[in-house]
């Protein structure tokens, strides 16, 4: 590709966390474009060459990444690797990108990983399938089809079998759209779990200043 073609980089060093191999890594970030970035590992004790890396992303090739000081999440593919100066430099793809203009993820709990997949809820001893909007290791906000009267603060059940985890969930918010005739989205925060970790999801808990 020629250097006409290729996307405009940015060149940074300003630190970030990636999410690899069910870990969550401190990185530095070496430059960025509208289409990706490349960053090095921080801590090469553990993941230390090539074949670490190749091996962590033998089954999926997606990571998730948060870095603060441009203000971005999101998750994208790696597409290059190699060691420079005894650590593991990454060429990040970007899939899905998240801009936080209004600096309120810094206040959120916990990093929200974009995810669509299905599972089930209870409401008024009834079950109803929701489709995830995405998902965090705090809770999930999740899109029913079916319209009715729910409570913030209900407490209820689930189950959701894309991360093998269901217990007891509180309802934080709830949002009807504008057309009668459709459903609703619900914002829902963990309560009790069956399970102590949720696997492929990062917290990149970030506490305001």
């Amino acid at each position: 590709m020629s250097e006409e073609t290729r996307s405009y980089r940015k060149n940074l060093s300003t630190t970030g966390q990636l999410y690899l191999a069910e870990k969550e890594w401190d990185i530095m970030v070496k430059n960025v474009s509208v289409s990706g970035m490349m960053a090095s590992i921080i801590d090469n004790t553990v993941m230390c060459n090539i074949k670490d890396v190749f091996e962590a992303i033998h089954d999926s090739a997606v990571v998730d990444f948060f870095v603060p000081e441009i203000n971005i999440s999101g998750d994208g593919n790696i597409v290059r690797a190699e060691m420079i100066d005894q650590h593991i430099h990454l060429g990040v793809e970007f899939r899905n990108i998240s801009y936080h203009v209004d600096q309120q993820f810094y206040f959120r709990r916990s990093y929200r990983k974009n995810m669509t997949a299905s599972g089930q809820i209870i409401f008024n001893e009834k079950k109803y399938k929701f489709e995830t909007q995405n998902v965090s290791v705090d809770g999930l906000m999740i899109r029913i089809k079916d319209r009715f009267q729910v409570e913030e603060g209900t407490i209820t059940l689930f189950d959701f079998k894309h991360l093998h985890i269901r217990g007891r969930i509180e309802v934080i918010w709830v949002q009807y759209d504008a057309d009668p005739d459709q459903g609703m989205t619900l914002g829902l925060q963990y309560l009790k779990l069956e399970k102590d970790e949720i696997k492929g999801v990062p917290s990149f808990i970030q506490k305001p200043d």
